[in-house]
């Protein structure tokens, strides 16, 4: 009778700790549901020097790594990788949310004009993302595009909404930061 009525208790318990935890998960859900969060690049450029710690010895996950660090800096991005002669995407990322591109999906051939490792290139954002439909990617008919080339096999392109004053600033340390950090290689 004694273990009957353990066997009894027990499973009321379980029963009452498992509709708490469900309640509670649900709570929880709800309340993270509710909280909508608005990204926002940051401005902060004492960081930059942070950019290469911990990087990888392999090129190509070298880069991946350095340009997701770009999405804290810029609204959305593009890598690309130059594959058999051409520009192919290879990851993107938009508001702080890094997308890489798997193999089995499509990667996209996209022309970039020549250019040298140290020059930084303005582009119209709305237009390019529209010729590569990818207009996903924009965070604002206002946004600005600009291109840097890093590294011979990889191009950036990156989109802000920041005022030209504090976007030149800003690409510029980073641009720079970039060529230290991979010139090595």
């Amino acid at each position: 009778m004694k273990k009957l009525l353990d066997k009894s208790i027990t499973k009321k318990i379980q029963t009452q700790i498992q509709m708490i935890l469900e309640n509670s998960e649900l709570k929880n859900f709800q309340d993270n549901s509710a909280i909508v969060t608005e990204f926002q690049i940051s401005t902060d450029l004492s960081q930059i020097d942070s950019l290469s710690i911990g990087l990888p010895a392999e090129m190509f996950k070298r880069v991946s790594l350095l340009f997701s660090r770009m999405s804290v800096y810029f609204e959305s991005g593009m890598l690309l990788c130059m594959q058999d002669g051409h520009w192919r995407t290879q990851s993107a990322f938009k508001n702080g949310q890094f997308y890489p591109i798997l193999p089995d999906e499509k990667k996209l051939e996209i022309n970039i004009p020549q250019m040298s490792l140290d020059q930084i290139q303005k582009l119209n954002a709305e237009a390019f993302l529209k010729k590569v439909n990818m207009l996903d990617l924009i965070p604002s008919t206002e946004a600005t595009g600009l291109v840097i080339k890093p590294h011979p096999d990889f191009v950036f392109v990156l989109f802000s909404e920041l005022p030209d004053v504090w976007l030149k600033q800003q690409i510029e340390l980073i641009h720079k930061k970039l060529l230290l950090v991979l010139a090595d290689d």
